[in-house]
């Protein structure tokens, strides 16, 4: 971090940091906000502010950040358009750059809040900055071009483009039922 400038990380998140750098927990978003993100979306109540303050020293401070559970970090830079919002999974969230906002919101399709594994409620990362989301496991990033279409088994995604829609149906599409569950597929999320 250079000195002046601080970021926002999920509660637990930080390991290590060097002199200087400071940690302080926050309600991003006010009291409201804080309980629909720990009761809705299995995400903390409190947000940790880490801050390098001017004076903390010459050099850069240090901060080392991890997910609750082992697994991949992803990192993705929003340019504060809205068509580029992206929706995370509860827990998929780790930390941001404070130009980047993080709500809680309502998935608008029953079946894909039902069937998709990710839950009634997303979290909805908006603004300008750096965001990183993590996965138990590794994360993958894909970039789909126009007309490009992705299945990803259900209960396996941690983020998405906000403008992307996508259904959940069964995995082996060509052979129906039968395909899906003998291949251990059953159902994906098609974007």
């Amino acid at each position: 971090l250079p000195p002046g400038s601080s970021i926002k990380c999920e509660s637990d998140a930080v390991i290590t940091m060097s002199q200087g750098v400071t940690v302080s927990g926050v309600m991003s978003g006010g009291f409201l906000s804080g309980l629909a993100r720990a009761f809705l979306t299995n995400e903390s109540f409190f947000t940790t502010q880490v801050e390098y303050p001017v004076g903390g020293g010459e050099r850069l401070g240090e901060v080392l950040l991890a997910p609750s559970d082992p697994g991949g970090v992803l990192l993705h830079t929003l340019e504060g358009r809205r068509e580029d919002d992206i929706l995370l999974t509860g827990g998929a969230y780790v930390a941001s750059d404070n130009g980047v906002q993080v709500t809680t919101e309502l998935q608008s399709r029953f079946g894909n809040s039902v069937l998709s594994g990710t839950g009634f409620f997303l979290l909805r990362a908006s603004g300008r900055g750096c965001l990183a989301c993590a996965a138990y496991g590794s994360v993958h990033k894909y970039i789909l071009r126009a007309g490009e279409t992705r299945a990803v088994d259900n209960g396996h995604l941690v983020a998405w483009t906000a403008s992307m829609s996508y259904t959940v149906g069964l995995g082996g599409r060509r052979g129906g039922f039968i395909s899906s569950v003998s291949s251990g597929e059953g159902l994906m999320c098609f974007f």
